[in-house]
């Protein structure tokens, strides 16, 4: 779609992470084709994606709830 908000970051290891705002992280979904964090400010998005899109994502709940498939 031309003029698409959402963008890709090369550098994320999640196989889950799809793309991004400046303020969400949209990954494959739970429920749905996509599950879609919100978070309050670009630094607490950084923050989580430092954390689990490019650092330990196998710790990350959605990651967890996806390869566990809600058991």
């Amino acid at each position: 779609m031309p003029g698409t908000r959402f963008k890709q970051d090369a550098y994320a290891k999640c196989p889950y992470y799809c793309k991004e705002t400046p303020v969400e992280v949209k990954c494959v979904g739970i429920c749905g084709d996509h599950t879609l964090h919100h978070f309050p400010s670009g630094a607490a998005k950084r923050e989580f994606k430092a954390d689990f899109c490019q650092g330990f994502y196998w710790n990350c709940p959605c990651y967890i709830a996806l390869v566990t498939d809600g058991k």
